[in-house]
């Protein structure tokens, strides 16, 4: 295995990420980085304790992320800057492994330099980038656990294991499919391997059955926040799924990459693949899989972030036979436009949105300041604005910086509240707002922004 990756690559990479960091270091949690922060601020004023945060907050993720930020936050401060820097380190990480990996495929430099280009600029992984998010830390994990099995080495896969095991269920899953790979691809090996296994799952195992011995339940939970998104899917909910499952794919850029691997697969009976390119590819397709069936069933809404690392992954096998392509400019030429104009791909109504796919979301934060700034001035109680998620939610969870929540209109049906805030970047809101604006009187007293992340303050006009 070669030490040490191209240093240049590795440059370009960690030059990227920390000047990509403090541009975006002030824009606030969004999105379900906003339950992030809520969790990390509850165990920041009332400890870690039982390292389970309260029933509104428990989907029954782990919570290593929410402690690892709560701890950062007492060190260095509870900031957005230091909020955005705590994901640096695993950025870095993100870079070197890919790079490691990239270098580790003998393939020429060009293709090395277009794959990190390619890695830097996917709009998924970009917005995720821009976010306090635990998603984007599983990325590094993943691609330690990949290096593991390429190699051979179960010290990577143990701690790749453990890391996307300490994130979410979601990540659990990539783990336990990534370890199931590793260990049919080491059958031979099946004596030692027993000793990872069980070094492996003990801590996970351990996780649910403390979880459960505090909570009562184990992955089915009892909340209403989340009891809807953790039933069996029915006939409307599966399809869709399937639709969303396919949008993650193609959505915001993506089909460039989708494309280049169908491509890329369209090679694999003209070449001759080396070990590492077959393991890369059944990696690849096994996580697709694992995660396309497990979220077929569940009525969970489909997020387009949940296959970044299938995008990843994909990407290392795509690069790895880059230089067998035809027409490679073209290609290049048509994923670099795919890419960045990904950002700009919103959908009209009724069509909902990847918000924390596009940065476009940046766009929406400048309005939501001005919204805020208008209601202080103003002097309008925020409990008498009606609004939905993320818009609804406080400047303290957001932007650390305190506040009260708005009220949600979707949860409560508080149709007539004093005042709606309105934008499309509230999916929930979509098929209410209009009904609620026609029925009963709203006056458009005041727009914050233009377009799809614009904000419209509605006055009832008989209160």
């Amino acid at each position: 295995m070669q030490q040490v990756p191209q240093k240049i690559l590795l440059l370009i990479g960690l030059g990227f990420y920390l000047i990509f960091t403090l541009c975006v270091a002030r824009v606030p949690f969004f999105w379900d980085s906003i339950l992030t922060s809520s969790i990390a601020q509850w165990f920041y004023n009332e400890g870690i304790q039982k390292s389970i945060p309260p029933l509104k907050w428990d989907a029954g993720h782990p919570t290593f992320f929410q402690i690892y930020l709560s701890i950062i936050w007492k060190v260095f401060g509870k900031t957005l800057l230091v909020s955005h820097l705590s994901i640096l380190p695993f950025l870095w990480g993100m870079v070197y492994l890919f790079i490691k990996i990239l270098v580790s495929l003998n393939i020429s430099k060009s293709a090395q330099y277009i794959a990190l280009l390619a890695l830097l600029l996917h709009p998924y992984i970009l917005t995720q980038s821009s976010l306090i998010s635990y998603d984007i830390v599983q990325i590094p994990f993943f691609l330690l656990t990949l290096l593991g099995i390429l190699y051979s080495r179960n010290i990577f896969v143990l701690i790749g294991f453990w890391g996307l095991s300490a994130c979410s269920i979601r990540g659990q899953m990539i783990a336990i499919t990534c370890m199931a790979l590793f260990l049919i691809l080491e059958y031979k090996a099946y004596k030692k391997n027993i000793y990872l296994v069980i070094l492996a799952l003990a801590p996970l195992i351990c996780w649910h059955f403390y979880h459960y011995k505090i909570t009562g339940w184990m992955i089915s939970t009892p909340s209403t926040t989340w009891q809807g998104q953790r039933e069996i899917a029915n006939l409307s909910q599966f399809l869709k799924n399937l639709i969303g499952i396919t949008r993650a794919y193609i959505d915001y850029g993506a089909i460039a990459l989708t494309l280049l691997f169908l491509y890329s697969i369209s090679w694999i009976f003209k070449v001759q693949l080396s070990n590492h390119q077959k393991k890369i590819l059944i990696v690849t397709v096994a996580i697709d899989l694992v995660l396309s069936v497990s979220i077929l069933f569940f009525s969970n809404p489909v997020g387009h972030r949940y296959f970044m690392i299938v995008h990843v992954s994909a990407l290392l096998f795509i690069f790895s036979l880059w230089d067998n392509f035809r027409w490679k400019k073209s290609w290049l030429l048509f994923t670099l436009t795919c890419f960045i104009s990904g950002h700009f791909w919103l959908y009209p109504y009724p069509i909902s949105n990847g918000w924390d796919v596009t940065l476009q979301y940046i766009t929406y934060e400048k309005n939501r300041k001005e919204f805020w700034n208008y209601i202080q001035l103003k002097r309008i109680p925020e409990k008498e604005i009606g609004s939905g998620f993320p818009l609804f939610c406080s400047k303290e969870q957001t932007n650390l910086t305190g506040g009260q929540r708005l009220t949600d209109i979707t949860e409560n049906n508080s149709f007539l509240v004093r005042y709606i805030a309105y934008s499309p970047v509230c999916n929930d809101m979509k098929n209410i707002v209009p009904h609620i604006l026609k029925s009963h009187q709203y006056q458009n007293i005041k727009t914050f922004g233009k377009g799809k992340t614009a904000i419209t303050l509605y006055y009832h006009t008989k209160q």
